[in-house]
């Protein structure tokens, strides 16, 4: 899904950020931090989703915490750490 250039898939995309699967959150952070800076129109989809859906993704942030503290939190001793949580970081600066 990462490798379509169209903004809609960015819900999807945020949604699977508050999953438990940690190697789908590396792979996001990875796409977030390299590849979603180069793309203009996914970034004018990111900041407007954010925007228009700031409930969603903060419920989004509170299920990665909620997964990390579960799971992860032997792994990545900081909530900062955690893959999900780098990559709604980085999606939030990319918004603002």
């Amino acid at each position: 899904m990462l490798r379509f250039e169209q903004a809609w898939i960015i819900p999807f995309v945020v949604q699977l950020l508050g999953e438990y699967v940690i190697e789908i959150c590396e792979d996001i952070h990875g796409f977030v931090v390299r590849d979603l800076p180069r793309r203009p129109a996914m970034v004018r989809g990111l900041r407007s989703f954010v925007t228009e859906n700031s409930d969603f993704f903060t419920l989004t942030e509170l299920r990665a915490t909620s997964y990390w503290a579960c799971y992860y939190r032997s792994t990545h001793l900081y909530r900062d750490t955690y893959p999900a949580m780098l990559a709604l970081k980085a999606m939030r600066d990319l918004a603002a």
